[in-house]
């Protein structure tokens, strides 16, 4: 079936801040920005990194939990990622420039949805409905009109295996390269330096 974003999850904005960003280190709130995701590594929330900052104004309609999912609706790369591994202590928001996505778990996976939102078909919509030339901008209206195809939740939870797989695939691969090139690098040292000992 298809269903429009709106109805599978209720979207909100992130946190409106009104007078820059100061980040303070016994600050009340975590803050997600755009550093904060990995977009070598499948858009993955990068936890470790979070500022805390102490809002200037209410923020509890903002609070993000895990297994909400943020949209970058500024820019270029258009994105949705999974919100996992926060602490319970500080309370976390993430900025204006994201929506907030908070699944019904009863029609919905939140790892499909992260996923059915990146694939390309969609991308594509994302890409068309985006106004603005030096910032492109998705509308709020424009996102939550959206449509997707819904399968039934049996299905959707296997859509969402497989992506996880896939996502540990890739994380895997990038590593073992990453050691390769460092082994190789210092299998090339070692044998420059044993050459200009000569």
């Amino acid at each position: 079936m298809r269903i429009s974003i709106q109805c599978a999850a209720e979207i909100r904005t992130g946190y409106q801040v009104r007078q820059g960003l100061q980040p303070d280190p016994a600050g009340t709130h975590l803050v997600i920005q755009t550093k904060d995701i990995d977009g070598d590594n499948d858009h993955r929330l990068i936890v470790d990194n979070l500022d805390r900052i102490t809002p200037g104004h209410d923020a509890s309609a903002q609070i993000i939990n895990n297994g909400d999912i943020l949209f970058l609706s500024r820019g270029k790369r258009r994105f949705a990622t999974l919100v996992e591994g926060l602490p319970m202590f500080p309370h976390t928001i993430a900025l204006s420039y994201f929506f907030v996505l908070r699944p019904n778990s009863d029609i919905v996976n939140p790892v499909f949805l992260t996923w059915v939102i990146n694939e390309t078909e969609i991308q594509e919509e994302l890409a068309r409905a985006a106004n603005g030339t030096t910032v492109p901008f998705v509308t709020k209206q424009s996102f939550s009109a959206l449509e997707i195809e819904l399968p039934p939740l049996e299905k959707q939870d296997q859509i969402a295996r497989l992506y996880q797989l896939a996502c540990r695939e890739r994380l895997l691969i990038r590593r073992l390269e990453r050691q390769r090139s460092e082994y190789l690098r210092s299998i090339s040292c070692m044998l420059y330096e044993q050459a200009i000992a000569c």
